[in-house]
């Protein structure tokens, strides 16, 4: 009886128990106080439903699919555990430092929708038929993390990020071609993880680290037996036969990716201004970086979309490597 008048009170509260609001501190919506819970599970069903029925919804509006995001998944995830005790909907006031250090620094627009209810195609339904979170469904974002918990009676925790920044690649063979099952390769995410694929060996990662900045790419030495990971810090970590050439220390710029020298004897990094740096037998042979770029232009802040803005230049990170025998 105490579980039915507390759905009803969300019900009557759906723009305020959902929320759909600019992730900043001064645009926090009010908040329903729910009843707090007992026992939670991470519900990874319940996020695959959400996601799919979203981009079903994005496509019947002609809409490109959003893409699931990794480290936006893990942030969502924490941001449910932290809510559920509680039992408060509450925005998440640190959600672009959090993209920052964790995702990427090329982010142009981030939003945030929270709910808890019954079911996941209940939560879909109340996020749909309210207008500040329809808006972020059908947003111009183009990577979503959703983190969804699910109480010992059934009901749902859930904390959808919306961000639009670089877009993720998918694993990469040594022709260019995109297809993950016609060679060794690995993946990389924002906070150091790598995942390998087909035979290419771990080598390590820097997962278990306290990075103060995310990864933004991963190259393979020629031999396929070591790669270096780089942080948008310039930060370089190697691995295997992958020898450490230097890092860039204090940059205007945040790095965006980086390339082997054919040798595997030195490396190149890129800023997101065109800034280069070379080390180890890398030449340098001219940047963009005393030029100015054009870059998005400035959006603001608004309610009605429940998303926040930024200028910021569209340069893709490097996300993946193929692993490719080469021989001298």
């Amino acid at each position: 009886m105490q579980r039915a008048s507390i759905i009803l009170i969300t019900s009557l509260l759906l723009l305020f128990g959902f929320g759909a609001v600019p992730a900043n501190a001064q645009g926090l919506s009010a908040s329903g106080q729910l009843d707090a819970a007992a026992e939670t599970s991470q519900d990874p069903q319940s996020e695959v439903i959400l996601f799919n029925m979203l981009n079903q919804a994005r496509s019947d509006q002609g809409l490109a699919p959003l893409q699931r995001d990794p480290g936006l998944d893990a942030i969502a995830r924490e941001w449910t555990a932290s809510m559920s005790p509680t039992g408060k909907l509450t925005h998440r006031s640190d959600i672009v430092e959090q993209v920052v250090t964790r995702v990427t620094t090329s982010w142009q627009r981030v939003g945030e929708n929270i709910g808890w209810g019954p079911s996941a195609e209940w939560l879909h339904s109340g996020f749909w038929n309210s207008a500040p979170h329809r808006a972020n469904m059908l947003g111009d974002y183009n990577r979503i993390g959703i983190g969804a918990l699910k109480e010992s009676d059934g009901y749902v925790w859930v904390t959808v990020n919306f961000l639009k920044g670089p877009d993720l690649v998918g694993p990469t063979t040594p022709d260019g071609s995109s297809n993950a099952d016609a060679a060794d390769a690995w993946a990389v995410s924002p906070d150091g993880t790598v995942t390998p694929f087909g035979d290419a060996p771990h080598l390590g990662d820097p997962s278990d680290l306290n990075l103060a900045r995310p990864i933004v790419g991963l190259s393979a030495t020629p031999s396929g037996n070591g790669y270096w990971l780089v942080a948008s810090d310039g930060g370089i970590f190697s691995y295997g036969d992958a020898r450490f050439y230097g890092s860039t220390g204090a940059i205007n710029q945040p790095i965006v990716a980086m390339a082997p020298t054919p040798s595997g004897n030195g490396y190149w990094l890129v800023a997101s201004d065109g800034g280069i740096f070379s080390y180890g037998d890398a030449r340098f042979y001219g940047s963009t970086g005393a030029i100015t770029l054009p870059v998005w232009p400035r959006r603001q802040l608004g309610s009605d979309t429940g998303s926040l803005a930024k200028t910021a230049a569209c340069t893709p990170s490097a996300t993946l490597a193929s692993r490719e025998r080469r021989t001298a």
